[in-house]
């Protein structure tokens, strides 16, 4: 994996509460937060904007080589793009994790407070085997 892909600590601005995580989708980063304002910087992929927002979140699920379909929204919004997804296309029961499924080989699912995951994975999350968090 390339250096700047890679988990690395860093020093934040604000004092948070260690434990927390906090998204930029712009940046396409995730912050780890860790006493004394550091944090744990870890690349990942947040999907198309203006499909998020704000709020507050919890980690709900975490997977290694997640399956993966298109919502109803997305295949809506683009046919020719997922035609493989439709009822007896190749992956009308989702496509499998493994090195050609957008969500990379590592997920991690956010969750509201009434327990809806609704277009909240962070995907393709650059975590080597025994970082901290996963």
């Amino acid at each position: 994996m390339p250096e700047e892909f890679l988990p690395r600590e860093v020093r934040i601005r604000d004092k948070l509460p260690a434990g927390e995580i906090h998204v930029d989708p712009n940046r396409f980063v995730l912050y780890l937060t860790l006493p004394k304002r550091r944090a744990i910087r870890y690349t990942v992929g947040v999907g198309r904007g203006n499909l998020y927002h704000d709020g507050t979140f919890y980690v709900g699920a975490k997977r290694e080589w997640p399956s993966w379909k298109p919502t109803p929204a997305m295949m809506k919004r683009e046919p020719a793009a997922y035609k493989s997804f439709v009822p007896g296309g190749r992956y009308e029961k989702g496509m499998p994790g493994g090195p050609n499924n957008p969500l990379g080989a590592r997920a991690i699912y956010l969750f509201d407070e009434r327990g809806d995951s609704y277009l909240r994975p962070l995907h393709n999350i650059g975590i080597p085997p025994g970082w901290p968090f996963w």
